[in-house]
């Protein structure tokens, strides 16, 4: 006489009776039971992200290798040299999605924040950070008083030099009489 124990699918929440034989093994195991053979497949299918995930990983295994890459190089340059007509209209295609994306904030952020990084490493070397910290000051205290720390700096235009040299000449005329 066969003993039964009852269960439920994981799969399809449905009560079902298992033999204790069977139901001892898969534990003993560390399996699943199932109600029948559809659920049993269905707990087996990956999702969509995971055979994506398992896709990427093999490709990146199988096609990134050094002679991989070296042989779609080879390919590209014999392929441009025959046609470049051909890459010339897919690049031009390809233009208006480029510019929309130049144009969105996100992007006119990030590229500000590296121009600055790029300027200052060219410039200043391992002293990159302090030359960002002077600039950011400098540009403070302009904001400040712009008039007394443009004329230190010398950022001034001709016509704010012609009316400063009047005004100074206009003073020295005044003190001498």
């Amino acid at each position: 006489m066969e003993t039964f124990v009852d269960c439920i699918c994981p799969i399809c929440n449905e009560p079902f009776k298992k033999s204790l034989g069977h139901y001892n093994r898969a534990m003993k195991n560390g399996l699943r039971v199932f109600c029948d053979k559809d659920c049993a497949g269905i707990a087996r299918r990956k999702s969509v992200e995971e055979k994506k995930k398992v896709k990427a990983a093999y490709d990146k295994k199988i096609y990134n290798t050094p002679e991989r890459q070296a042989a779609r190089k080879r390919y590209f340059q014999n392929s441009y040299k025959r046609n470049p007509e051909k890459y010339k209209a897919i690049r031009r295609a390809k233009y208006p999605k480029h510019l929309e994306y130049l144009r969105r904030p996100e992007y006119k952020k990030y590229k500000k924040e590296y121009d600055v990084k790029y300027l200052a490493k060219k410039d200043f070397g391992i002293y990159w950070e302090s030359a960002i910290l002077l600039k950011e000051l400098e540009d403070h205290l302009l904001k400040i008083r712009p008039d007394g720390i443009k004329f230190q700096m010398g950022i001034t235009n001709k016509t704010q030099k012609r009316k400063r040299l009047w005004q100074r000449t206009k003073k020295n005329l005044q003190r001498q009489i």
